[in-house]
């Protein structure tokens, strides 16, 4: 247990154990395990990196300008509020809930075996570009009124790359782009 009401710098590792952090605030926060995974609940940060070999990793009501975190087998399991926000795993799945965009933001989901699922606020003035890609699945989006420039299937793939209409108009900005070599992408938005 630590004060509330101060920013704190965070770094935790394990080689056999999971890690959890709830309830801060912090400048920077470092979380590196080998076997266990990471949790991590009502945090805000400047920056979040990780890293953890097996496990999963989950995030709920997570704010930060930078979040940066690579798995090599487990699934992600993420609702945050970021500027940036790059998440990697080998074997495992990614399913991340954007809670909110202000300004220009930035995600990217990578997985090489595993299904991607975003959650995407339905916000009328939110400009979303989208660069989707997967070797071997499908790609769905049920994202309202979106300009298409490259959809196709490829071998037994597909690429999406497509923005919202008057994209580069828009205040508040979401770039998403999502790739799997042996999984399906979907990208839906909903109320809050």
């Amino acid at each position: 247990m630590v004060p509330e009401d101060r920013m704190y710098e965070v770094e935790m590792l394990s080689q056999n154990g999971s890690l959890r952090v709830e309830n801060i605030k912090g400048t920077n926060l470092k979380l590196d395990t080998v076997n266990g995974s990471t949790y991590l609940h009502s945090v805000k940060a400047h920056n979040i990196r990780g890293e953890g070999g097996n496990g999963s990793c989950e995030m709920k009501d997570v704010e930060a300008k930078v979040i940066c975190h690579t798995l090599g087998n487990g699934s992600y399991r993420v609702s945050v509020s970021a500027g940036d926000v790059d998440l990697l795993t080998t074997n495992g799945s990614v399913n991340v809930r954007v809670s909110n965009v202000q300004g220009v933001s930035s995600y990217r989901l990578r997985t090489t075996n595993g299904a991607i699922k975003a959650s995407l606020p339905q916000e009328a003035d939110l400009g979303l570009a989208l660069d989707l890609l997967t070797s071997v699945g499908r790609i769905s989006t049920e994202v309202n009124a979106l300009e298409i420039s490259r959809q196709e299937r490829q071998g037994g793939g597909s690429v999406l790359t497509a923005h919202s209409v008057d994209y580069s108009g828009k205040t508040d900005k979401l770039d998403l782009e999502a790739s799997s070599t042996s999984g399906s992408i979907v990208v839906s938005t909903r109320e809050n």
